[in-house]
Parts: C-alpha cells; sequence; structure tokens
C-alpha cells in the first residue's frame, strides 16, 4: 500500500526507534526515507520491494536491448535492399 505522505524521520530517529520504523518499513511496504542535515541522504525498503525494482529494471533493459537489437536488424535489411 503506498501511503500519499511519504514517511521522513531524522537518522538520529533510526537510532532511537529503529525497531518501530523497521517494522513500518515492513508492514507498510512503503519506503521510509531517513535524513541528515536536512537533506535525504538515505532511503529503507524491504529486501522484496529491492529485488523487486532489481527485476524491473533488469527486464526494462533486457526489453531495450531487444527493441534496439530489432531496429538496428531492420534498418540493416532496408539498406541492403538499396
Amino acid at each position: 500500500m503506498s501511503s500519499i505522505v511519504p514517511k521522513v524521520y531524522g537518522v538520529s530517529s533510526l537510532q532511537r526507534k529503529s525497531r518501530s520504523i523497521l517494522d513500518e518499513v515492513k508492514s507498510s511496504e512503503d519506503p521510509v526515507f531517513l535524513t541528515e542535515k536536512n537533506k535525504v541522504s538515505y532511503v529503507l525498503i524491504t529486501a522484496d520491494a529491492y529485488e523487486a525494482m532489481n527485476n524491473e529494471s533488469y527486464f526494462w533493459t533486457q526489453a531495450q536491448a531487444s527493441s534496439l537489437s530489432f531496429w538496428a536488424h531492420e534498418s540493416n535489411d532496408a539498406y541492403d535492399e538499396l
């Protein structure tokens, strides 16, 4: 379930409330952003979310490579006909 408002904590909050913050990441499956000096420095996500993100990136990269390969092959065939 994605929430509309992102969860943001200071790094010092993680030191004090690590268990509750990690439980929140796990139960909601939403990322938690950690800040240092008012700037987001870290993002906490579940291992499943990380794996899904990597798989999606991998498949997107493979799809792009296949598409480029297809179009390169098509343009070479058109060039050969000239």
